[in-house]
């Protein structure tokens, strides 16, 4: 999670050196960054079933195979359309890995205690993003080379391979299944032979849960909300230091310590909701959180320049959304946790790609400080979702919310009679 993080925000700081040694235009720029989003997307609707019929191992180890593949693509890059492959391919591969390593969350977590430790695994997605912005500030300063920070994330993924290859790793979570057998637990399941009659039962039952699924309406609204939260959080990741070097005046370097900042009052924002957002509830503490990163957003954007600083203090808000959004999905949807993260996780691939490129489209035609105007009207969109989600009457069917679950603001694992 931290190599995914550092991976993600590289492509952020080294815009403006892209933009240079590519002769690209913001569009062009956008939809370079759009390719990488593209990744994510495709991983995430493969890597759910990867991690339902492979195993956990086989979607992280694979994922980091992936990401290693397009980071050294990305070094040997000498063309727009090669580096392009390479930022699509570490998509890809980052996109399994998180999906692999969320996917482990049920299996360690009982049903109340699961918004923890999403926040805790991705704070670490947060340790990454923020150290890459200094990291990456200082070689661009010292060596004026884009291309060297990305040397070091593909030997940090090279090194990853060993203890990735030697871990142990359940097969898949019982939860994802609706079992707590032994089976379902340990890496090479045990083989049962089951009485026809009881094969049966379960496909049934499996069919049943699927169908159900697909129409939950509070499916879709969390759909929703994690697509354009993800924007919001892309847009910053991708075009905070190009905006304050255009429309601040400052140096990439500064810039980057303001996206650096932004990460470590993320990550500090997720570690804390590990413990604040089971008190106060997953929902009620993903609306709280939304309003706030506008809010803070909002006044950096359009305040004067002294309140610049308020687009750091808004990672502090961002960071306890995604997760979140999560742990309220797999607490919802007990049966069908793998595939519920998959669509989850593919709805924020689709909010990513189309951000990153919407704000350099807008910004070529109408300047770069209304192009990221997008972060906050997408965070917006992500309260009035929650807020929608909030209010939804209690649905019908065993997959969908617990009417005295996370959606009534207390978080638990209680279901619907």
């Amino acid at each position: 999670m931290a190599l995914f993080g550092a991976s993600d925000m590289t492509r952020g700081v080294v815009a403006s050196a892209l933009q240079s040694s590519f002769h690209i235009n913001y569009a062009l720029l956008g939809l370079l960054f759009s390719a990488s989003s593209l990744g994510y997307l495709l991983a995430s609707f493969a890597s759910g079933f990867v991690v339902d019929h492979f195993g956990m191992k086989a979607a992280i180890l694979g994922g980091l195979v992936i990401l290693t593949t397009g980071l050294a693509i990305t070094v040997l890059a000498a063309q727009y359309n090669l580096l392009a492959v390479g930022f699509v391919c570490s998509g890809v591969g980052g996109g399994t890995m998180e999906l692999g390593s969320n996917a482990l969350v049920p299996h360690l977590a009982g049903g109340g205690e699961q918004s923890s430790y999403f926040n805790v695994l991705h704070a670490l997605y947060g340790v990454g993003a923020c150290a890459a912005p200094l990291v990456v500030g200082f070689m661009m300063i010292v060596w004026h080379q884009w291309r060297l920070p990305y040397v070091l994330l593909l030997l940090v993924s090279l090194g990853l391979l060993i203890p990735v290859l030697r871990a142990k790793y359940p097969f898949r979570t019982a939860l994802s299944h609706g079992t707590d057998s032994p089976a379902a637990h340990s890496e090479h399941p045990v083989s049962v032979l089951p009485t026809l009659g009881t094969v049966d039962a379960a496909n049934d039952a499996r069919r049943g849960s699927f169908r159900e699924l697909w129409t939950a309406p509070a499916l879709y609204v969390l759909m929703i909300a994690i697509s354009v939260y993800v924007a919001a959080e892309v847009g910053v990741a991708t075009w905070l230091p190009t905006l304050l070097h255009v429309r601040n005046h400052l140096s990439i370097s500064v810039g980057a310590l303001y996206l650096s900042l932004f990460y470590l009052l993320y990550t500090l924002g997720r570690f804390a909701g590990s413990v604040v957002v089971h008190r106060f509830g997953t929902v009620r503490s993903i609306t709280v959180s939304a309003l706030l990163a506008a809010v803070f957003v909002a006044s950096a954007q359009f305040g004067p320049a002294s309140f610049t600083w308020c687009y750091a203090a808004s990672g502090l808000f961002f960071g306890t959304i995604f997760p979140t959004i999560s742990a309220v999905a797999s607490e919802s949807f007990p049966e069908r946790t793998g595939t519920v993260l998959g669509l989850l996780f593919g709805a924020a691939g689709v909010g990513a790609m189309a951000a990153a490129w919407l704000i350099g489209v807008i910004a070529d035609h109408f300047g770069l400080q209304w192009g990221f105007a997008l972060v906050l009207c997408c965070l917006l969109l992500t309260t009035g979702a929650m807020v929608g989600y909030a209010y939804m009457k209690r649905p019908t069917g065993g997959l969908t919310p617990a009417a005295t679950g996370p959606a009534d603001g207390r978080s638990g694992n209680r279901r619907a009679e």
